[in-house]
């Protein structure tokens, strides 16, 4: 705890100690208050327990829903992103030149494994044209696997 101590000054400007002069000092005493309420700490951790819940729910049903964990890395970005045909799609605009091409902006694109030459399946998981990707779920993906 701190103490505040003032120092007055005499008359003629020269700081007291100077003189003998007595000069009253007010001292008080602070002291920290805190009063614990165990309702609030529980409402809290509560709150917090409760959306790292549905979060986590969330995660779950996404990784359900794609069949497959993604990583974040710079190298998946690239294996996700490399499809002859995308490549075909933005011939002449690969800068990423403003405005964008009215063809580029209505395609629909999925994250799925993408169909490869003579209607096969190609075991490359990467965003593709709805119309030129399998559907991971219904075609025993699992994880990255097949079963």
């Amino acid at each position: 705890m701190t103490r505040r101590l003032t120092e007055a000054t005499t008359d003629d400007g020269v700081q007291s100690g100077a003189s003998n002069q007595t000069i009253p000092v007010k001292h008080f005493n602070t002291h920290n208050i805190y009063q614990y309420n165990h309702r609030n700490l529980i409402i809290s951790y509560s709150i917090a327990i409760g959306l790292t819940l549905i979060s986590i729910a969330f995660g779950a049903i996404a990784t359900a829903s794609n069949g497959v964990s993604h990583s974040t890395s710079f190298s998946a970005m690239v294996a996700t992103t490399r499809n002859p045909q995308l490549d075909q799609l933005v011939q002449g605009s690969s800068l990423g030149s403003l405005p964008l091409d009215q063809d580029m902006s209505r395609t629909k694109l999925k994250f799925r494994e993408l169909i490869g030459d003579g209607g096969q399946r190609s075991g490359h998981i990467a965003f593709g044209f709805e119309s030129k990707v399998l559907d991971l779920k219904t075609n025993g993906v699992t994880n990255g696997v097949y079963t």
